[in-house]
C-alpha cells in the first residue's frame, strides 16, 4: 500500500494523474535584457520548463535572487529556466533583470497575469502548466528548490 501512496502523492504534486496540464501559459513573447524578442511562453525547448516571475519591489523576490541565480546554473542543460521580471517601471525592471543575465525576460506592464510574486510555473514542452506556485517555497538553497519542483 505504501508504494501506491508514494506514487499517488508524486503524481498529484506534479500534474493531474493522466498527465494532462491544467492550463497553458499564454503565447506571448517578451523582450529580453539583451534587447531581443524572447521565445513564446507557450512553448519550451526542453520536456519541462521552470518559469519564474519576479518584481523589483518584492522583498521575497530579492531574498530569492542568489538562490535563483544558482538554480539557473544547476538546471543548465537539463531543464529550461526562464526568469521574467515585471510589474514596475522599465528602469527598475531592467536593472533587476540584468542580475539574471541577458536572456531574462522583461514585462514592465505586467502582461503575464500572476496571483502574486514570486510566482513559479512548471510547464511541459507545449507550455501546459503542470504545477503553479505563488510565493517563495520554504527551502534553503537552489538544490532544495529544484527538488521541491521535481526538477533534480
Amino acid at each position: 500500500m505504501r508504494p501506491f501512496v508514494a506514487v499517488l502523492l508524486a503524481c498529484l504534486a506534479l500534474t493531474a494523474c493522466d498527465g494532462a496540464p491544467k492550463s497553458k501559459l499564454p503565447d506571448i513573447r517578451l523582450p529580453t535584457v539583451s534587447a531581443r524578442q524572447g521565445e513564446s511562453l507557450a512553448s519550451c525547448p526542453t520536456p519541462r520548463c521552470l518559469t519564474v516571475y519576479l518584481a523589483p519591489w518584492c522583498g521575497y523576490c530579492r531574498q530569492a535572487t542568489p538562490m535563483l541565480v544558482e538554480m539557473k546554473k544547476l538546471l543548465e542543460g537539463k531543464t529550461a529556466m526562464r526568469i521574467i521580471v515585471g510589474m514596475d517601471d522599465p528602469s527598475p525592471v531592467g536593472e533587476y533583470a540584468q542580475i539574471f543575465g541577458g536572456d531574462t525576460l522583461m514585462d514592465p506592464a505586467g502582461g503575464l497575469r500572476t496571483s502574486g510574486v514570486p510566482h513559479f510555473w512548471i510547464t511541459n514542452g507545449e507550455g501546459g502548466v503542470l504545477r503553479e506556485v505563488s510565493g517563495l517555497p520554504q527551502v534553503e538553497n537552489a538544490e532544495q528548490l529544484a527538488d521541491y519542483f521535481g526538477l533534480n
